[in-house]
């Protein structure tokens, strides 16, 4: 439909606008379940996907060594990202804070700290925030955490129903490491924005096949999403879920940079 770049000439292969993800924090997103380190899932390990990498981007004469992968795998999982200071809260990761913020606590694998836990455990995890009438608290920093606290709690216990038909929160899907690819809308028409610089494909699932849940089997899609693994429709622009750490210093948002 559009190929603005030119790179869509050859049939067996598609090309796509994707973002990079974040190189951080992979001792808690590369899990062994495989399946939560790409937009579509497709490789399972760190080491699969540095193979890859060298074969297809860097084109490389020969792959990597088994001890050149392991190299690559323990210098990833080593590195760490978070938010660690705010203008209005200050230091988000102070002692005795909630042990889910600040690289720090993620580094040096604190009780809880890489993990997002559900509903209840998730809004305990900020208990040591509620405390807003300590004496130390600046009026612009205690304004800060009772918003945070808001936000937690919303996060972590208003429930809806999920494209399953089950219900669930935020924080259903919205954890690191959760094998889950879902189309939220940013990537199929008519929902997704109007970006004339990415290809645009039509799809047109086999008669066979389970339609898409929400777009039947003839469509159009900027990103196939997990579907170029699947080959199925109803995984037709869904995309696996994106850690949130250092979520403000990476606009612009999504897979394909649709929200800035």
């Amino acid at each position: 439909m559009r190929d603005p770049t030119g790179c869509n000439k050859n049939p067996a292969s598609i090309s796509i606008y994707r973002r990079p993800r974040v190189a951080a924090n992979l001792q808690y997103i590369a899990l062994p379940t495989g399946g939560t380190l790409t937009a579509d899932g497709r490789e399972p390990t760190l080491q699969s996907q540095a193979a890859s990498a060298a074969l297809t981007h860097e084109q490389a004469s020969a792959a990597p060594t088994r001890a050149q992968l392991q190299q690559i795998e323990d210098f990833e999982r080593q590195l760490f990202m978070a938010q660690q200071w705010d203008v209005l809260g200050g230091l988000l990761a102070e002692p005795g804070g909630p042990p889910l913020l600040g690289a720090d606590n993620l580094a040096s694998g604190v009780a809880g700290a890489g993990a997002v836990p559900a509903a209840g455990n998730l809004a305990a995890s900020f208990d040591p925030w509620r405390n807003l009438s300590a004496a130390n608290l600046a009026i612009r920093q205690r304004a800060f955490r009772e918003s945070v606290l808001r936000g937690v709690d919303l996060f972590a216990s208003r429930e809806f129903r999920l494209a399953d038909g089950k219900q669930g929160t935020c924080s259903t899907c919205h954890r690191p490491g959760i094998k889950h690819a879902i189309d939220i809308g940013t990537t199929n028409l008519p929902t997704a924005k109007e970006s004339p610089e990415l290809p645009l494909f039509r799809i047109t699932c086999d008669a066979s096949a389970p339609p898409h849940p929400q777009l039947g089997r003839t469509f159009l899609t900027q990103d196939p999403g997990r579907a170029l693994i699947t080959g199925k429709c109803a995984d037709v622009g869904s995309i696996v879920m994106q850690q949130f750490r250092g979520l403000t210093a990476r606009a612009p948002y999504f897979a394909n940079g649709s929200v800035g």
